[in-house]
């Protein structure tokens, strides 16, 4: 079994408008955006909009709330892209994530 890691996931639109999530346990940071993609997606928030991104900061040695972990940014069109290569079938379904591919879908 892999090593899990925590992330915080944030849904971006613009410079000031970020958008936070539940921590996020993955495997690395692709799995932690797709995961905070599917909850965004739940609760709701319109997450297909042109060049949305998420913004994920690893949490792994980060001891106080003030400290900041290390910080990457993502399209969410390449979440879309990356969750659609037949290597991520067994996450893709194990994680419950097709309706987000379905969104992005149309149907």
């Amino acid at each position: 079994m892999s090593t899990k890691h925590f992330y915080t996931v944030h849904l971006s639109r613009g410079t000031n408008n970020r958008i936070p999530v539940d921590d996020v346990e993955a495997e690395d940071r692709d799995h932690a955006a797709a995961m905070g993609l599917r909850q965004f997606q739940m609760r709701r928030f319109d997450v297909k909009p042109k060049l949305a991104r998420i913004d994920i900061e690893s949490l792994e040695n980060v001891e106080l709330k003030t400290d900041k972990g290390e910080m990457g940014t993502v399209l969410i069109a390449d979440v879309i892209a990356w969750l659609r290569q037949r290597e991520q079938m067994d996450f893709l379904k194990e994680n419950e994530l097709e309706p987000l591919l379905e969104a992005f879908d149309g149907r």
